[in-house]
């Protein structure tokens, strides 16, 4: 050990900047220091000895002692949970100005597309390693970061797309050891197959959900920076075999992985052509890495623009939405739609006369005999009955099987929803406030009446409530705080249900 460090020690003298770097021949044992890899964090060598096996030196430009003494701590746990990591010779040591640590050398090769289920299994094995919690970090300084950046042609675009995320979900989905880098050329695959992780300068406590998204900046994108759905659904499902995501991390996966990525455009950026601290051609080991510039990580950003969703459910999970006319049930269907990407609407097939505040986005209106012939053809997911009204969900009309749909239901129906898998909710409040509110004109008619007081007494009798997964009040004052409630206690629920 201590003629590694006085090799290390003269490499340090010499500056760490010359690749095929030889020490002086007076030394007991001749040492040669390849460099691997340059970037703005650190410098990576392969150091050979004619008395031991190659290591890997690295020497950090920026972090202190104290945070790479965190790291090793964090990385202790890695190795005691099984993750095959490198082994750490010489732990973070500080030599002269510089940092450095000396690790093991691992053999094998970059990983490629073939091994991304393994290595999303990996990840989720790291993301159960119990670690101490820390604070939750603040948001970079994006005004600064945006300030510095404001020559470059995507810095408005990508201003404005961060302007429009609602950030609140932040302190309240879970949080955990992450990785902090999980690229390419940061996991190794041996003849056996088996995956070694590396490269630990970002090792901490931090939202989970950023190692997901954030690694598909290098595996969800195509060659002009267009989202690959597929990888991302492919990744996530093998990530779920191992740790099955939170409904509110589903809900949000998009908006952080915007988040993510503008975070790392903007320093990238700001780095090679503000600061010019990173070289533009920069030093990688895997091509799939030094492709990446700002330009392509901005249109990686602006191509997630439909909703879309990571739901793995094979089956469709629909949320059904009972409650009289007139307590808001279209308003917050409606309203959480517009709120998340884990949710559509889609068409909704009745046999009553269109009315004046229907949606013919959200309507496909049949006769009655023809409703029924397609019921009898099995063309519906489930129909319901309301005294001589046919309304349902017809299979075609459900065109979104990634997402949960959100779907009207009535008292006559609860037999038909309850033997499907999925959410029912009961919305109660102020029916005649909420007729009024949008000036229905139903409300004066005697057949309306009559199936409201039938349904009301339905929706109190204890059997149907029962039956409920949900009941919720809904308040008139405030659609968007009454529809945010809501989806909170409607992703508590999906997550008890999984």
């Amino acid at each position: 050990m201590r003629h590694i460090i006085f090799h290390l020690t003269c490499i340090a003298s010499l500056g760490f900047s010359k690749v095929n770097t030889c020490l002086p021949s007076n030394l007991i044992s001749p040492t040669t220091a390849t460099l691997m890899s340059a970037g703005v964090a650190n410098e990576v060598y392969v150091v050979n000895s004619s008395t031991s096996d190659p290591h890997i030196l690295k020497i950090f430009n920026r972090k202190t002692i104290e945070e790479l003494e965190r790291s090793e701590s964090l990385l202790q746990l890695v190795r005691e949970a099984g993750i095959r990591v490198p082994e750490s010779i010489i732990p973070p040591t500080e030599i002269g100005s510089k940092v450095i640590s000396v690790l093991s050398y691992v053999n094998g090769h970059h990983i490629d597309d073939s091994n991304l289920p393994e290595a999303a299994r990996l990840m989720a094995k790291l993301h159960l390693v119990e670690a101490t919690e820390a604070p939750l970090a603040p948001l970079k300084d994006y005004n600064r970061l945006f300030e510095s950046c404001k020559d470059w042609e995507y810095c408005e675009e990508l201003k404005k797309i961060f302007a429009s995320l609602d950030l609140s979900y932040r302190g309240s989905i879970p949080r955990g050891l992450i990785h902090g880098d999980f690229s390419y050329t940061n996991l190794l695959v041996d003849e056996e197959n088996n995956l070694t992780l590396l490269d630990f300068d970002h090792l901490r406590n931090d939202i989970l959900l950023t190692d997901l998204a954030r690694c598909h900046l290098f595996y969800g994108f195509n060659q002009e920076g267009r989202l690959k759905e597929d990888t991302v659904r492919s990744f996530v499902s093998a990530y779920n075999d191992i740790r099955p995501l939170k409904a509110s991390e589903l809900d949000v996966f998009y908006t952080h992985m915007k988040l993510c990525l503008i975070d790392v455009a903007l320093e990238m950026y700001d780095h090679m052509y503000v600061k010019r601290d990173l070289p533009i051609d920069r030093v990688d080991g895997n091509p799939c890495n030094a492709c990446l510039t700002p330009d392509l990580i901005a249109k990686e950003v602006l191509s997630i623009k439909d909703k879309t969703s990571i739901n793995l459910d094979q089956e469709t999970y629909p949320i059904f939405f009972f409650g009289l006319s007139g307590v808001g049930k279209t308003t917050l269907i409606h309203l959480l739609d517009g709120s998340s990407d884990l949710f559509y609407i889609p068409r909704f097939t009745v046999t009553r006369e269109p009315r004046d505040d229907d949606d013919p986005r959200y309507f496909e209106y049949l006769s009655v005999d023809e409703f029924i012939k397609r019921k009898d053809q099995r063309e519906f997911f489930v129909w319901m009955n309301q005294q001589e009204t046919y309304y349902g969900y017809r299979l075609a009309n459900l065109t979104d099987p990634s997402k949960y749909p959100l779907m009207n239901a009535s008292a006559y129906g609860i037999d038909a929803v309850s033997r499907l898998k999925g959410i029912k909710i009961l919305i109660e409040g102020d029916a005649q406030q909420g007729l009024e509110l949008r000036h229905n004109p139903e409300v004066a008619k005697t057949r309306e009446k009559v199936n409201r007081i039938a349904q009301e007494r339905f929706f109190n009798q204890d059997s149907f409530r029962g039956k409920m997964d949900l009941i919720y009040f809904n308040q008139f004052g405030s659609p968007k705080e009454s529809a945010a409630k809501l989806k909170r206690q409607i992703l508590e629920e999906m997550d008890h249900a999984n």
